[in-house]
């Protein structure tokens, strides 16, 4: 695979954190499992439901209704409560809305306190680090990050000064506003950075904004890696993150 980045022009690699380095998708599956289990202890099912097929009903529910509604923050509650209580059915709880609403909010504490990193991000940033400097831009709570980073024991490798998140009320990706705040803050110029997410609006299109080149993660790309050229910025697209190791 061809070698697009070198450590003698590019200094600093950014990149995003939900579904790029962080698995959201498996964090949740792996804390519904295990707060199912603390509900319904040894209960092994009745041959048709097991713990597994209740949680893979939720995420069934989940597409379905993704593709019939509009998504926004309290449509987003009400639909996973509605597929919670879908999945649940089976089981011999009372399922009201605080029930539900309980069961939902100990899955998202267990999944902010155990996420899980996408397969190769570890091997792939600490072999990076040896050469680059790695900082995070996110959308997400600039705590929330942190913490995260600290959980997954990769805080030497990606350190808190170097995490870059919206504030309230201010820029968000794409907004070119929050990639130069990042530039300015780790001391590059948008010439020496390189953006890696795996969103084509918020990661690519945010980064060529601010004139920084782009890998965007976009695991069902024909090829294992090609090039693009946006605004005169370098777009590289791959399947994985650890074809990272491939192109830098």
């Amino acid at each position: 695979m061809k070698r697009f980045f070198a450590p003698e022009q590019t200094k600093v690699i950014f990149f995003d954190m939900n579904h790029t380095l962080i698995d959201p998708h498996q964090s949740f599956y792996d804390s519904f499992l295990d707060v199912l289990n603390e509900y319904t202890g040894r209960w092994s099912g009745d041959g048709e439901y097991t713990q597994q097929s209740i949680v893979e009903r939720y995420w069934d529910e989940w597409r379905k209704k993704l593709t019939q509604k509009r998504m926004n923050a309290v449509n987003r509650d009400k639909i996973r409560l509605a597929c919670l209580k879908i999945a649940l059915d089976p089981l011999p709880f009372t399922l009201n809305e605080a029930f539900l609403r309980t069961f939902l909010s100990r899955i998202k504490d267990k999944q902010t306190r155990t996420p899980t990193l996408v397969p190769g991000a570890r091997d792939t940033l600490e072999k990076l680090a040896e050469t680059y400097k790695l900082a995070i831009i996110s959308n997400g709570n600039k705590e929330k990050v942190e913490s995260q980073l600290r959980i997954l024991d990769l805080s030497e490798v990606i350190p808190g000064d170097r995490v870059f998140a919206t504030l309230k009320g201010g820029a968000r990706k794409p907004n070119p506003a929050l990639f130069r705040q990042a530039l300015q803050s780790v001391g590059v110029a948008p010439s020496q950075a390189v953006m890696v997410g795996n969103s084509w609006k918020n990661d690519v299109l945010g980064a060529v904004g601010a004139g920084i080149d782009a890998v965007w993660l976009h695991p069902g790309h024909s090829k294992k890696s090609s090039q693009r050229k946006l605004r005169n910025r370098k777009v590289i697209i791959v399947r994985k993150i650890d074809m990272l190791l491939s192109i830098f």
